[in-house]
């Protein structure tokens, strides 16, 4: 019976979802959220750190990702590549790496997390957009070849003096070097590590008056970044812009009809604009034009000035959700509106700024 009467005791003058087990109150308790984002190094003592967990040399994008989870309620753990890569470090960690942990960090730590959860197997590389989809190809206004490493210095033997930019091709050699203008075959110098069966990508040099970066989530341009040239002198050309979102995610296929394409786009990604001078060849005008740079993945991207750090982890997460199956995206990433009218720089009808990130 008074076993009886404290079970009643309790149900009637508890609040109700509380279960009393000792001192263990469940009501309403969130399950704690984790992430894993990569450091350059650990600091171990090191007393000019800012934190005790990391070195100054930490990445300016790491450490903004890291402040920004932890505004959310996020744990951040942070591990080294030389970290990650092991196999065993993995097996000890005490929070394993899950689809539901997203983790920060370059590609080689990320192939290694995806393949570690069997999203990726042991040979496959990472997912990588082309630099330049076909969706894309009228935005160039220059030609662009895919060609070999090899091919292009049998070029230069016959013709020394010709001028090409060239970059590496491929998901496996995304950054193997960076992009760069050969005007000789005495500039080879500067790729002296390459192989010859490399894929490259051969386009005429372009000279850019400014360069702009678009960040961009589900179809919706979320902020965008000027990182070179002078944005006042060259403006860059939303309508531009726009356009060729939309035939990225495959919605504006009157624009070149004779080649319709499927959606080209992830969930997440960048795209670089810049804006060249033209001048007409008949009546010596000049003009303006924005043309594509290159597209970028979702992931480990650069974080340019004139984008927030809120938009930018959520550019991550829904590129994370996305490889690795979670249909889930950061909240209110993509349901706000894109920047849109007049020219980059103005207030739109309600009253939002199209300079820099979305308002």
């Amino acid at each position: 019976c008074v076993s009886t009467f404290v079970c009643i005791y309790c149900y009637t003058t508890t609040p109700r979802n509380t279960i009393i087990m000792g001192n263990y109150n469940s009501n309403k308790q969130k399950k704690e959220k984790i992430a894993f984002v990569q450091t350059v190094e650990h600091s171990s003592d090191n007393p000019y750190s800012k934190t005790n967990t990391v070195s100054l040399l930490d990445l300016h994008e790491w450490t903004s990702v890291t402040k920004e989870l932890q505004k959310r309620g996020y744990k951040v753990i942070r591990f080294t590549g030389e970290e990650m890569s092991s196999l065993d470090f993995r097996k000890k960690l005490k929070t394993p790496i899950t689809i539901h942990t997203p983790v920060i960090a370059n590609r080689p730590s990320l192939t290694t997390c995806l393949r570690h959860l069997s999203k990726l197997s042991e040979t496959e590389h990472l997912p990588e957009r082309n630099d330049y989809p076909i969706s894309l190809r009228p935005f160039l206004r220059r030609r662009v070849k895919e060609t070999s490493f090899e091919e292009i210095k049998q070029l230069y033997e016959s013709v020394p003096t010709f001028k090409a930019f060239i970059k590496p091709r491929g998901a496996q050699n995304v950054k193997l070097w960076t992009g760069c203008v050969i005007n000789s075959k005495d500039d080879f110098w500067k790729l002296t590590n390459v192989k010859d069966n490399t894929p490259i990508y051969v386009s005429e040099p372009i000279e850019f008056l400014s360069e702009f970066r678009c960040y961009i989530i589900r179809g919706s341009v979320k902020a965008i970044s000027c990182y070179a040239g002078n944005k006042e002198n060259a403006p860059l050309d939303l309508k531009t812009v726009y356009t060729a979102v939309r035939c990225l995610e495959g919605k504006n296929r009157k624009l070149n009809a004779s080649s319709i394409v499927k959606r080209e786009a992830s969930r997440a990604y960048a795209i670089d604009f810049g804006v060249v001078k033209y001048i007409d060849e008949t009546t010596g005008q000049e003009s303006q034009h924005t043309v594509l740079v290159e597209m970028n993945d979702g992931y480990s991207l650069g974080l340019y000035p004139g984008c927030s750090s809120r938009i930018y982890t959520d550019v991550l997460l829904e590129r994370w959700n996305e490889l690795v199956g979670l249909k889930i995206s950061p909240a209110n990433s993509y349901k706000r509106g894109s920047c849109h009218g007049g020219d980059y720089g103005d207030v739109d009808g309600n009253g939002r700024s199209c300079q820099g990130e979305y308002k």
